[in-house]
């Protein structure tokens, strides 16, 4: 444990110069072979572990002036999300070869957090012969096919007022997206921040079908009773997360 811990330690003096003492957590990682790959969206650097040994590295990515937050592997090939630029990466990392960069598309509007700190893909979801974004301080989700790079943007009216407030929902403090996973085999389902209705999207056509998620009975009796009721909103959160299931 104090391998992991010094490796830590040594991540987080790779903070970004001026943003002070953020530290909040490490963001995503992604495993080839025994390497673990860590990222965290206040620095441009990532952090590689040896589970087998627990030595530690700390390597500039694919592009020098970016964050990264969302990764994923493929064989022994890394899909990275850039935090700052919105861009998708395909990099092989023992070797340092870019194979390709996906821009932001122009119709994605990306902002940052009222503090400044930016986090265009929270995640990326890797299904069938896609590589799928999940906002974050963004309203679009880009399908990129793994092999040629080629790149859209799908469930576009989905997202299509991630920019505005509703209920509880500020764009400037919270994620467009709660939450995104892969679906069965090649299906992406992804939650939308302004009012929880999830989304469960085919990559390979851009077609969707929305579902608005239930509590069953007694998961909301616990919910709304006792230490884990309403005000507790950080644990309200969890817990619906943890226990909402999808009608039908």
């Amino acid at each position: 444990m104090q391998y992991c811990a010094d490796a830590i330690s040594a991540y987080k003096k790779t903070v970004i110069e001026n943003w002070g003492d953020i530290w909040e957590e490490t963001w995503d990682c992604a495993a080839i072979d025994n390497i673990l790959y860590i990222t965290a969206n206040y620095s441009k650097k990532i952090l590689c572990l040896d589970m087998d040994t627990l030595q530690y590295e700390i390597v500039s990515g694919p592009e020098e002036n970016d964050t990264y937050t969302g990764i994923v592997s493929d064989g022994d090939i890394l899909y990275l999300a850039g935090g700052f630029s919105g861009n998708v990466y395909k990099w092989k990392p023992k070797t340092g070869e870019l194979y390709y960069k996906v821009l932001l598309p122009q119709q994605i509007h990306a902002w940052r957090f009222h503090n400044g700190r930016a986090l265009v893909h929270r995640a990326l979801v890797k299904a069938g012969d896609f590589v799928v974004t999940i906002p974050g301080t963004c309203d679009g989700m880009v399908c990129i096919y793994k092999e040629t790079g080629t790149a859209r943007c799908i469930a576009e009216n989905f997202w299509e007022n991630a920019e505005k407030a509703a209920n509880q929902y500020q764009p400037q403090y919270m994620y467009t997206a709660t939450f995104g996973k892969k679906w069965e085999d090649s299906w992406v389902i992804v939650q939308r921040g302004s009012d929880w209705m999830v989304a469960i999207i085919d990559p390979a056509t851009g077609d969707y079908e929305t579902v608005t998620p239930e509590l069953t009975g007694q998961a909301l009796e616990q919910l709304i009773t006792g230490e884990n009721g309403f005000e507790n909103h950080m644990k309200m959160d969890i817990y619906v997360s943890g226990k909402c299931i999808l009608p039908g």
